[in-house]
């Protein structure tokens, strides 16, 4: 689910709460949510915070944003997994440049980038702020703030720039929430997404299991994976039982099509829940 706060109100908001969010809005287009989001001004003043559960889809949401994104003539993307980035100690800007440094050999860095998108709207996308505390071994309170002044200091010099941080709900928390700052929640699934989650993978499954029969996952059980890593990883190893022999085979045609697919659709069809703003 996602769930946004904005405003005065802030000190209401508990990120961390389940109850909470279940307070809120359900919306269903976090695509055209996040198009929105961008273009308006309030985008380049503070970062959108997006929570989620541990495999809830934070980090596949910002493959598919920043891909999206970057496919368009509108703007440059550009994402910074907090896993990789080589010095966690190091400033939002460092951070930004050291991931572009690695993944281009140091052919693009980040002032070039501005220079050139200076027509377009610069999104960086900065997922996994939990990991981030992890290897700092500290809370990191003041982190979306430093990415709240990186904002500042990019729009009075080059050109604004929108932020988009994830981050695992249980940890909300310990991070400092600027004031004005919108957050989002990444949903569960619902039976009804289970259901044809469930129907649509054993179609896509069929042709490989030739005369192995598959185990059907259960749907009647109370306590059935609602996150999408997670029923992807319960259907891997129910098709490893059913046919361990096809999976390399599988696992390689798996992960080429989920791809393709998710590329395909985009983050269209996640349910959120939002606040209405002020």
């Amino acid at each position: 689910p996602v769930a946004v706060e904005d405003g005065p109100s802030l000190y209401e908001a508990r990120p961390a709460d389940e109850a909470w969010w279940r307070e809120q809005d359900l919306g269903g287009d976090i695509a055209g949510f996040l198009a929105a989001h961008l273009v308006s001004p309030q985008a380049a003043e503070r970062p959108l915070v997006v929570f989620g559960h541990p495999g809830a889809g934070k980090s596949l949401f910002t493959r598919i944003a920043a891909a999206r994104l970057s496919a368009t003539e509108a703007f440059v993307t550009v994402r910074v997994a907090l896993r990789d980035v080589p010095d966690p100690s190091a400033s939002v800007y460092r951070q930004i440049e050291e991931i572009l440094r690695e993944s281009t050999n140091g052919r693009v860095e980040w002032s070039a980038l501005a220079e050139a998108g200076q027509r377009q709207v610069r999104v960086v996308f900065i997922d996994g702020l939990d990991e981030l505390m992890q290897a700092t071994g500290t809370t990191e309170s003041r982190y979306l703030r430093n990415v709240a002044d990186f904002q500042r200091t990019e729009a009075a010099t080059t050109g604004p720039v929108a932020a988009v941080v994830t981050c695992r709900t249980v940890v909300a928390d310990l991070a400092a929430i600027p004031p004005g700052c919108l957050m989002v929640r990444l949903e569960e699934f619902s039976d009804a997404q289970i259901h044809d989650w469930v129907d649509r993978w054993t179609a896509l499954r069929r042709p490989c299991l030739g005369r192995c029969s598959l185990p059907r996952p259960a749907n009647d059980r109370p306590h059935r994976p609602r996150q999408p890593a997670v029923g992807a990883g319960r259907g891997a190893a129910r098709f490893r039982r059913a046919a361990p022999h096809q999976l390399p085979r599988w696992a390689d045609r798996h992960l080429r099509a989920a791809a393709a697919g998710e590329m395909k659709k985009g983050a269209r069809g996640r349910p959120f829940r939002f606040l209405p703003l002020a």
